[in-house]
């Protein structure tokens, strides 16, 4: 008889939980609520709420976060892997290892503060359904993410390269550069909608927290002493310098030491600064590919490639 016992669960790293408070992951949704609370409440908006309101939220940031780190656990077993999460509805979810197609390493910044990555691991089409065709692990030493990104692709050694006891090739696996990251794609950056949507995103969350600034802690800028057809063309000028600027640093960033190459029986892609992250997909797994190139890039005789 088979053994169909489930291997026994890990916990993420302790340090998730500072992460996660940090950057109010997992208690987002409940800062509208506190906002809502406040203002029915009459609160006024002196420095004694803001502070009250902060800390309020961080409590609950916190709490929220160290009750999803106590229910999560994940495993990986001789023929799958197991991630079993939920405060109220316990969720457990079974992928076999033979339906997994690719494992993603994330390294964000704050991750790699305290050592840990965020592991992605994609399932081939067909073992669940839609969005959920992906785990997330979050929260993991560089060592066991690498751990698992070796142990759940299946190695497919390539004939003439040697192997040792355990089946696994006796060196480094011969590798392939398929391209580089090349400077000149930054003149595409202004072209591509995600770029864009960089700079557009921090200049609307800059007004936003502006305008949560109480009046009197606003400097009187006074009004300039420019025609209104000057400040509109100086308006203008300067959305096309910050948009341009925002979305060729963007592309830099997101693409920096982007490398893709073909590492035994997978392509591997490494790309990013400021979060660094590590794909492999096994080349048998790959459905087929698709080139996209929006208005702009096709004028410019460009386009983006994808994996399936």
């Amino acid at each position: 008889m088979s053994d169909t016992r489930q291997p026994a669960g890990r916990r993420t790293s302790a340090w998730v939980l500072v992460l996660h408070t940090v950057t109010f992951k997992q208690a987002r949704a409940l800062v509208p609520v506190v906002l809502a609370v406040a203002a029915g409440r009459g609160l006024g908006d002196g420095p004694t709420t803001v502070v009250v309101l902060a800390v309020a939220v961080t409590l609950l940031s916190l709490l929220w976060a160290a009750l999803s780190w106590w229910r999560f656990s994940y495993a990986d077993g001789p023929t799958s892997v197991v991630v079993t999460r939920g405060l109220l509805s316990r969720s457990v979810r079974t992928v076999p290892i033979d339906r997994i197609r690719g494992v993603e390493v994330e390294a964000p910044a704050l991750h790699r503060l305290v050592g840990l990555v965020r592991v992605r691991i994609d399932a081939a089409a067909g073992s669940v359904g839609g969005k959920e065709e992906e785990l997330v692990v979050d929260g993991v030493p560089r060592a066991e993410g690498d751990r698992l990104r070796a142990r759940l692709l299946t190695r497919r050694v390539p004939a003439g390269v040697e192997v040792g006891p355990d089946g696994e090739p006796a060196g480094p696996e011969p590798e392939e550069e398929y391209t580089r990251f090349d400077p000149r794609w930054l003149r595409y950056a202004p072209l591509v909608g995600g770029y864009l949507a960089v700079p557009m995103a921090a200049v609307g969350a800059l007004f936003r927290v502006a305008d949560e600034v109480p009046d009197r802690w606003r400097p009187d800028l006074g009004q300039p002493d420019l025609p209104g057809t000057t400040v509109v063309a100086l308006f203008l000028v300067a959305a096309v310098v910050v948009l341009v600027a925002g979305s060729v640093i963007g592309c830099a960033a997101v693409n920096w030491r982007f490398r893709l190459v073909r590492r035994g029986g997978s392509l591997v892609a490494v790309r990013g600064l400021v979060t660094r992250r590590h794909t492999e997909l096994e080349i048998d797994r790959i459905r087929g590919w698709t080139i996209s190139a929006g208005l702009g890039m096709r004028l410019a005789g460009a386009a983006r490639a994808s994996a399936l």
